[in-house]
């Protein structure tokens, strides 16, 4: 479809399957509001859905008129002719502005004293084109910029207070006064997502560098530009600033940037009016300094559009009504939380009576702590009601809950009649820590090894030892398809092997068993590292080289190994245990309540939102190999992807030292019923380990002692006792 294209091209993957599922709301005003510590004012946000169906919308501000032109298809198949409506923020009205007419197809669009001035592809180069007052043609001017698509997608062209024209390319700015007479052009590299920005009569450039921006004055008089910051934050928005600053949109949060004081600040957090930053394409300053957002929405499907604008403008704190406030905090990159973000916003539309302040500690530009000062803000206490982990952080989790900070989930899970046996039971289990649910997360999902049951075996007998010995009798053999001595026991280590509570406290490192897996690692090592080169999972599988794969237990891994091993019986082996091989069970971010809140109902409200099917069928889930925890999300998932199934195929090839592809061929990947896909939910159902089995603390301390081991510096027994030593110090310091 072509206006999934478009927005795709325009924003990248991320943005795009952020704003299609953003949900649609009603075609009405909403109001949601934070309060600003300024004699009294609060922000107050007027959230108006005011186009369905919009495609390749650009717009310019009329400050002035406080008026928005937007130059846009509207038709449902997004084919007409283009129009220029224009809508009124006071009383938020749309008009047509060209009446019965076509607009030109233009790609930026700016207003500039008494008149607008727009960019659109000509014959031998873009073309700059002043439009009246009724926006009719004045005058026009081409440029050398061959195509616009060499241009920034966002802010591309501007104007100055003194009527300067700016155009950017990814090569050049081209400058050029009100009367189109050429001043300068200077070289730039720039990227796609940079612009330009405008304060007052001066003009900046703004040029995303990995994951910060280049901020540089665009100079006429030298026709040079000037580096004024190089740490802005990248792959965010920047839009033009009044008073020398520069307001940078985030997924959820604007900050200011001061040029003269070369400080960036935190404006306000944009989840508390139900704002996604990702979502807003543009934004404006009107009257009385209020902020307007241009706000992509999703409709219907990922290629169907409608345009919302959200007014904040700052009113008596004692004009509005009163909101209940949920605080969450949280410790990673807004990026990590973007689920939780459409969620947040989701639930405060949905229920105006609640606002949702969200605490970012690891703020990536501004505030940050250190992860370590965040652990002791939590032990000591953080006034907040809801705290947001990552799936990494299960540690913490444990620490909070044995000091009692987090409250028992059960509490509310026991009572309510829609939850209380929805839960996947052996998810619901291994969730729990020391018979309490101290944290829940929307989605589990289940690691475990997979190779064919004639070379592995039975998985009742799957441990190291056996493993070892099955490589000491087959000297093509080794364990994984790839990978060194570390990467071999980090993927065993982080999967459960050695790390359970009995052996680390009964057994230990210096047993002869970990011995043996710290061989095993170094053995495959060595093999992998003097084998013919063979970095495809599928190609070993084939090749029956490697004994197993990870397996992220995915309808795709399924599918593939139906493919792969033909008629020969594969198996899930699991990881390996003197038990047998067994299955982690992990999950994506953990939601906790916190003992101390007095709005325990509220966040309880909240947190269950997150196990609705509203939001598993209209969030998305950014992780493929995660599965619902509710079971009959789960099981509707997977009904679903067995139904929609097609035609796929596993592409097998081989490369050389260099890894260029010398061999290629494909094996079409069968269709399957709902009985082979039942192993994904046996996988689910009898996961033996889970992350709380995992302590991130004691992993961390075998792979900084075990590399001596690799490296050949030390023994393995030398290695295992030193282990042992810091476990026990460690182990003595928790206890």
């Amino acid at each position: 479809m072509r206006r999934g294209i478009c927005k795709m091209a325009r924003m990248g993957t991320m943005l795009f399957i952020v704003a299609f599922m953003l949900t649609s709301c009603a075609k009405k005003q909403q109001d949601i509001s934070q309060e600003e510590n300024e004699d009294n004012l609060v922000y107050s946000a007027q959230y108006t859905r005011v186009m369905d169906y919009i495609d390749s919308e650009m717009f310019a501000f009329d400050a002035d008129k406080d008026t928005l032109i937007i130059n846009c298809r509207t038709d449902e198949d997004y084919t007409s002719s283009r129009k220029l409506m224009s809508l009124t923020l006071d009383d938020m009205q749309l008009h047509e502005v060209v009446d019965g007419t076509n607009a030109e197809e233009y790609s930026s669009f700016v207003k500039s004293g008494d008149y607008y001035y727009a960019a659109r592809d000509g014959a031998s180069g873009v073309e700059i084109v002043k439009l009246d007052d009724n926006f009719a043609e004045v005058d026009s001017v081409t440029t050398e910029i061959s195509s616009t698509y060499s241009m920034p997608w966002t802010n591309p062209l501007a104007a100055d207070s003194e009527g300067r024209l700016y155009i950017m390319s990814s090569s050049e700015v081209q400058v050029y006064d009100s009367e189109f007479n050429e001043l300068c052009s200077i070289e730039i590299s720039g990227n796609i997502y940079g612009g330009i920005a405008v304060c007052g009569d001066k003009a900046y450039t703004i040029v995303v560098d990995g994951l910060t921006s280049i901020l540089s004055e665009i100079d006429v008089k030298t026709q040079s530009l000037v580096r004024i910051n190089g740490s802005l934050p990248g792959n965010y928005r920047a839009f033009c600033g009044t008073d020398g600053k520069i307001y940078i949109v985030g997924m959820g949060t604007i900050y200011e940037y001061d040029i003269a004081a070369d400080s960036l600040s935190t404006m306000l957090s944009l989840i508390e009016y139900g704002v996604d930053g990702y979502s807003v394409t543009d934004m404006y300053v009107g009257e009385n300094d209020s902020i307007v957002l241009i706000i992509d929405e999703s409709y219907v499907t990922p290629g169907d559009y409608a345009l919302g604008i959200e007014v904040l403008s700052k009113v008596p704190a004692d004009s509005l009504p009163p909101r209940q406030k949920i605080t969450v905090a949280a410790y990673a990159s807004d990026s990590y939380y973007m689920e939780e973000y459409i969620q947040f916003i989701r639930f405060m539309r949905a229920n105006p009576e609640y606002t949702i302040v969200f605490e970012n500690y690891n703020d990536d530009y501004t505030d940050s702590i250190s992860f370590d000062e965040f652990n002791k803000m939590l032990i000591s206490g953080i006034d907040a009601d809801i705290f947001l982990f990552s799936d990494y952080d299960t540690d913490m989790i444990k620490n909070m809950a044995d000091k009692g900070i987090l409250y028992d989930l059960d509490n509310f899970i026991s009572t309510d009649a829609e939850l209380k046996n929805a839960l996947i039971p052996n998810v619901h289990e291994k969730l729990k820590y020391n018979g309490g649910l101290y944290g829940i997360s929307a989605y589990c999902s289940v690691s475990t090894l997979t190779g064919r049951k004639s070379v592995v075996g039975d998985r009742a007998e799957w441990n190291v030892q056996k493993i070892t010995e099955m490589l000491e009798n087959d000297e093509d053999l080794t364990l994984f398809a790839s990978g060194d001595a570390a990467d071999i026991l980090s993927t065993l280590i982080y999967n459960g092997v050695c790390m359970d509570e009995n052996f680390i406290r009964n057994e230990g490192f210096d047993s002869e068993r970990f011995i043996e897996l710290l061989e095993l690692c170094r053995l495959c090592g060595i093999r992998n590292k003097n084998a013919d080169r063979i970095v495809v999972d599928a190609k070993a599988i084939v090749d029956g080289r490697a004994m197993v794969v990870n397996d992220h237990n995915t309808f795709g891994d399924v599918r593939d190994y139906y493919a792969l091993y033909g008629d020969e019986e594969f198996v899930r082996i699991g990881y390996p245990d003197e038990a047998g091989g067994r299955s982690v069970m992990k999950w994506w971010n953990m939601l906790c309540i916190s003992n101390s809140s007095e709005n325990k109902d509220a966040a309880w409200e909240l947190v269950r939102s997150f196990l609705s099917s509203d939001y598993y069928e209209n969030v998305p889930n950014s992780q493929p190999n995660m599965y619902p925890v509710v079971q009959r999300e789960c099981e509707k998932r997977i009904s679903d992807e067995l139904e929609n199934q097609n035609t796929q195929t596993v592409t097998i090839f081989s490369v050389d030292d260099n890894l260029n592809v010398i061999d290629e061929r494909y094996i079409d990947a069968p269709m399957i019923d709902s009985e082979q896909a039942g192993i994904i939910m046996d996988e689910i159902n009898t996961a033996s380990l889970c992350a709380y089995d995992i302590d991130r603390t004691i992993a961390d301390i075998i792979f900084e002692e075990a590399a001596y081991y690799f490296e050949g510096q030390k023994t393995a027994g030398e290695v295992g006792k030193i282990i042992q030593d810091r476990v026990q110090l460690y182990l003595d310091e928790k206890d």
